[in-house]
């Protein structure tokens, strides 16, 4: 189990021993196991979530709010463009235990143009599975001007249950709505009715958006160690034994406060931790720490063969890469060219 607090995430572990076994009866002994973690993960995909910024943690916190009320009817999701709205829509799938294939509908709501046959036939198609009660339908990008006709359908189809037919839906969907606007507004797009159905109003602040310089550095190198060891893992099941595969285990995120993944993302975080800096999305923040992890395997294959030669080699290595961040995040984010003297 997980319990997610102001704190933090508190996994609770309990271990079962039988201790005797009747026809009837089971006799155990339980032991329990409290610790603390940065990250949660949910069946079926356990998909590592990241929750050390306190941004984080308060949306999941709200979010919970959701996912244990068997009658929630509506929720948005107000978060920034490339910030991890879909990570969220996934955790609430996961939390409520919705099939993502069998009762989950996910939509981009520009792109719809026929409201029956884009969302109402999917929902009463998924509705027909026998597997759950609930069914989770996804709208993203419920702001946009292109979904406004989409948004009066969908109104009639949260207050009434109704389709446009005039026939009632015999199932219970929660309708989760995404949007990359604040509160504020959204609540100003028509129809002004559809906002005062929602019942759960999930506002996301970006991870990074925080006051204390060593909390935000501390969640920045969690971040890069998180999407580092992913592309280690990324690298290993695509190499199979190839060349490179000492090299990737000598970028291995290790723990170790010495360990070369550890050095590498404190200089991550000395690089980009300035409050001054704009706000990079966690999108582009996963990219970025994509093509750092290209660059420093072809970097190690050609000048070392994988191995750190010496204390020299080692410093060439780390004083290229914090030049390798520069680099790339003046090509991703073009707009902070002018403040690269800030690096």
């Amino acid at each position: 189990e997980t319990a997610v607090d102001r704190g933090g995430i508190v996994d609770i572990q309990l271990d079962c021993t039988v201790l005797s076994r009747s026809e009837d009866k089971l006799r155990l002994s339980i032991s329990p196991k409290v610790c603390t973690s940065k990250a949660i993960s949910l069946a079926p995909k356990h998909h590592r979530v990241l929750v050390s910024s306190p941004n984080v943690r308060e949306a999941i916190e709200k979010l919970s709010k959701a996912w244990i009320n068997p009658t929630a009817k509506s929720v948005l999701i107000s978060a920034g463009s490339g910030s991890g709205k879909q990570v969220f829509v996934d955790l609430l799938t996961a939390a409520m235990g919705i099939d993502t294939k069998k009762k989950r509908v996910q939509l981009s709501a520009p792109s719809i143009r026929d409201f029956p046959k884009q969302v109402e036939n999917p929902i009463i198609e998924k509705a027909g599975c026998p597997d759950s009660d609930r069914m989770l339908v996804f709208f993203d990008e419920i702001h946009h001007p292109a979904a406004a006709d989409m948004r009066s359908s969908l109104l009639r189809l949260i207050e009434g249950n109704t389709l446009s037919t005039g026939k009632e839906l015999d199932c219970n969907p929660i309708y989760v709505l995404a949007t990359s606007l604040p509160p504020e507004e959204i609540r100003v797009r028509s129809p002004l009715d559809l906002w005062t159905r929602i019942e759960y109003w999930i506002e996301f602040r970006h991870p990074l958006f925080l006051k204390n310089d060593k909390e935000r550095s501390e969640v920045l190198t969690d971040y890069f160690s998180l999407f580092w060891d992913r592309q280690v893992e990324e690298w290993a099941k695509a190499l199979r034994g190839g060349p490179c595969e000492r090299i990737t285990e000598l970028l291995s995120g290790k723990r170790e406060p010495t360990s070369l993944a550890a050095q590498l993302a404190k200089i991550f975080a000395e690089v980009l931790g300035s409050p001054l800096i704009p706000v990079l999305s966690i999108r582009v923040l996963g990219n970025v720490i994509k093509r750092l992890f290209g660059m420093a395997v072809e970097y190690l294959r050609m000048t070392t063969s994988g191995a750190m030669n010496g204390a020299n080699a080692k410093q060439a290595f780390l004083k290229q890469f914090r030049q390798w961040i520069v680099t790339i995040v003046g090509e991703l984010v073009p707009e902070i060219q002018a403040q690269r003297g800030m690096f």
